[in-house]
């Protein structure tokens, strides 16, 4: 517990979720769903877009280059798994 109030968020707001089984469990496996979709294996893994899925450590550099629109965004993406 005293790790999420040290970055922020509100205990009593934590402590509902990690009591609450199941609350969430639809939208993991939706995630699941969509990850698998996109060939996800093992982390770490990226997806971008809600569309496009990266395996394996990328550089910004590379990713810059795989995907020239997206690198203004790259530090929004978030990895998966």
């Amino acid at each position: 517990m005293g790790l999420s109030v040290e970055v922020g968020l509100d205990e009593t707001a934590v402590r509902e979720v990690l009591s609450s089984v199941g609350r969430y469990a639809k939208d993991v496996r939706a995630d699941e769903r969509q990850a698998a979709e996109l060939g996800a294996g093992g982390v770490p893994f990226f997806i971008l877009d809600k569309k496009y899925g990266v395996a394996g450590l990328q550089s910004v550099e590379s990713r810059s280059r795989r995907w020239p629109d997206r690198a203004e965004h790259q530090n929004r993406d978030l990895p998966c798994g």
